[in-house]
């Protein structure tokens, strides 16, 4: 249940009012926000970066720290797509119109249609 689950030290959850998600190590974690119950627990394979994961557009985005996963917001894990970046990411994402801004230990990558 919620109540037993071992959070992350650094980043937050999210929740969209009926599902809440966070990512602790390579997991990330979702559970039924009425009744605390642990829908999925799924190893994405890569520790958790310190960035929060995020709703946007209709899509729930998982940072590791090297990788972007974008996932299904639903009760049950569906992936959709990963991108992978060159060098490590710790900060929370910022998003625009049709992008995502992330910023590295170096550089600020603009992730999106142009």
């Amino acid at each position: 249940t919620l109540a037993q689950a071992s959070f992350p030290s650094a980043s937050s959850s999210v929740s969209d009012g009926e599902r809440i998600w966070f990512y602790n190590g390579p997991h990330l974690v979702c559970f039924g926000a009425s009744t605390g119950s642990l829908l999925y627990e799924k190893d994405l394979g890569e520790n958790a970066s310190y960035a929060s994961p995020a709703l946007a557009g209709g899509r729930l985005y998982a940072f590791g720290e090297k990788t972007t996963f974008v996932v299904d917001p639903g009760a049950e894990f569906r992936q959709l797509g990963t991108c992978r970046l060159q060098e490590p990411f710790h900060a929370c994402p910022a998003f625009g119109t049709g992008r995502i801004y992330i910023r590295s230990l170096k550089s600020v990558y603009a992730i999106g249609k142009k």
